[in-house]
């Protein structure tokens, strides 16, 4: 039995507050005080790459010697792919009856819902078929099926270590992710998708054949670590990964470059979803860092606040992307207000409030389970009041009533796929999320004009791209080059990301915008 490392778990706790907080980022659109420190700490990576390449090192660590050989390495690890797999399922269905609830009862709500989980409103049953299949993966439901994947090939890769294929297996690994990255296979999936439904289904952000790398890069090292031979603690290493760190972080934040003209590039050689290079080497001299802290001083890395609910990651990973849809209504309404801080602090503590359920439910005497349940049942009620009747000074700027009707037509459409329109303010960044709407519409709708009722007075800029593959993000290919159809409001002739001064029309009353595609 491996006795818990209570700095991995740290770790795990580390990126969870990262990986919430994010996610709210995502959600609400909003800046916050709170969200700062999530992804400019790190440069170009998130929670994700870190806890695949973590799951990876761990696995080749606990799995690495098995006394009764593979049978019982296999009976392991794809059990506990099974327990993803269940987590993933239950998180999927309560989300999905929480929609169906509010379709039904609340149309303000799913309306509110539905660019994160397009797939199910469009196509209801291909997308619960697809989705029991882990085909269909709406927002933040893309990341468990990559787990179970990875821990049901993990067996075979211990045993190809055991054989002393581990290079074999490395360069395969190596050959698999760059070609991934030169050839569309996620449009290809996303093509032959199409005999179950006429819409682009939910695909999920993150090419599997792409994110094997770093699982892969790490099992071997996990394996590798209780080898005689394996040296990972060399000072001059460490200190070319804090150079190659600072240097991402400098470029990142805008010090040596002028800020906002050199984001567009760098993000564009970070594609996420193929993991590019520029992602892998940033998460490698991250993980050579922390693991070189690891290996000189244990403790520093120990937080038990931390590590309180990094010991249940999965559960609480679940909870919070059910949470998130749970609270999309609330985080909508609050996002421009000051209760915002106060509401992603709240959610972000819930965290520690589930691991605390699990861990002591069990301990309680019925009555007293069922009065935490009745609080439970009550809480939700008064929550669900607030967010289907919120009072006139806590209204975001998008629930005004001083709107003006837009309309959106998209021409020059040449492939099949949904059309994605993202609506910014004049404050966004072209290169973040916008505040206004991001929302997906089929090609028969885009053609003819999409009509947008709810637009406040004001300065705007629009986007619209080809989702073909169904991943919800622009699907970038080598060299920062876009693989769908992409355009902007006023067309401008640019090469790369425009900026917001090129892309902004004024809206002070009823308009159209026409955007026309371009393929690269």
């Amino acid at each position: 039995m491996i006795k818990r490392i209570p700095a991995i778990d740290s770790i795990r706790g580390l990126l969870l507050v990262m990986m919430t907080l994010y996610n709210f980022l995502w959600m609400s659109t909003e800046t916050s005080t709170l969200l700062d420190f999530t992804l400019p700490a790190v440069g170009l990576i998130g929670g994700v790459e870190a806890f695949v390449l973590l799951s990876g090192l761990l696995g080749g660590i606990v799995y690495r010697d098995t006394p009764k050989g593979f049978k019982e390495l296999r009976a392991k690890s794809w059990w506990r792919a099974f327990s993803i797999l269940r987590y993933h399922l239950i998180s999927l269905l309560i989300v999905y009856a929480w929609f169906g609830i509010c379709h039904a009862f609340l149309p303000a709500v799913s309306d509110i819902m539905q660019p994160n989980i397009s797939s199910l409103s469009k196509s209801p049953e291909a997308a619960i078929f697809l989705s029991l299949m882990l085909i269909n993966k709406p927002i933040f439901f893309d990341i468990l099926p990559l787990f179970i994947l990875f821990m049901l090939a993990l067996p075979f890769l211990i045993a190809a270590y055991r054989r002393g294929w581990m290079w074999w297996v490395i360069v395969t690994s190596f050959v698999l992710w760059f070609g991934s990255n030169v050839f569309a296979t996620t449009q290809t999936m996303a093509q032959l998708l199409r005999f179950f439904s006429e819409h682009a289904l939910q695909l999920g952000t993150f090419s599997p054949l792409s994110w094997q790398l770093l699982f892969v890069i790490g099992s071997a090292i996990g394996f590798s670590t209780r080898q005689d031979n394996f040296f990972w603690h060399s000072k001059a290493v460490a200190a070319l990964c804090v150079a190659v760190i600072a240097a991402i972080l400098t470029i990142h934040d805008g010090v040596l470059i002028e800020p906002n003209s050199n984001l567009s590039g760098l993000y564009l050689q970070a594609e996420q979803s193929t993991l590019s290079w520029f992602r892998v080497v940033n998460c490698l001299a991250w993980a050579y860092l922390v693991t070189f802290v690891w290996r000189m001083r244990a403790s520093w890395l120990e937080f038990r606040v931390l590590s309180y609910i990094g010991r249940h990651s999965l559960l609480v990973f679940s909870w919070h992307v059910v949470m998130l849809y749970w609270l999309t209504p609330l985080i909508m309404l609050f996002r421009a207000t000051p209760y915002f801080d106060l509401l992603c602090l709240g959610a972000l503590l819930s965290n520690w409030l589930v691991v605390w359920c699990k861990t002591t439910l069990g301990n309680l005497q019925m009555i007293h389970r069922l009065n935490l349940y009745a609080g439970l049942i009550i809480a939700g009620t008064i929550s669900l009041a607030v967010m289907v009747m919120p009072s006139e000074e806590r209204v975001s700027p998008s629930f005004r009533e001083d709107i003006v009707p837009l309309t959106v037509v998209v021409e020059g459409i040449k492939a099949s796929g949904d059309i994605m329109l993202l609506v910014f303010d004049e404050s966004d960044n072209l290169m973040g999320v916008p505040s206004v709407l991001i929302r997906s519409y089929s090609v028969a709708e885009a053609r003819e004009g999409i009509k947008l009722p709810h637009i406040p007075a004001g300065n705007y800029g629009v986007m619209a791209y080809q989702d073909s593959d169904g991943d919800s993000r622009l699907t970038m290919g080598v060299g920062g080059r876009p693989k769908e159809g992409l355009g902007y409001s006023n067309n401008p002739n640019v090469h790369g990301v425009p900026g917001m001064e090129q892309v902004m029309f004024p809206h002070p009353e009823a308009s159209q915008q026409v955007i026309q595609l371009r393929y690269f």
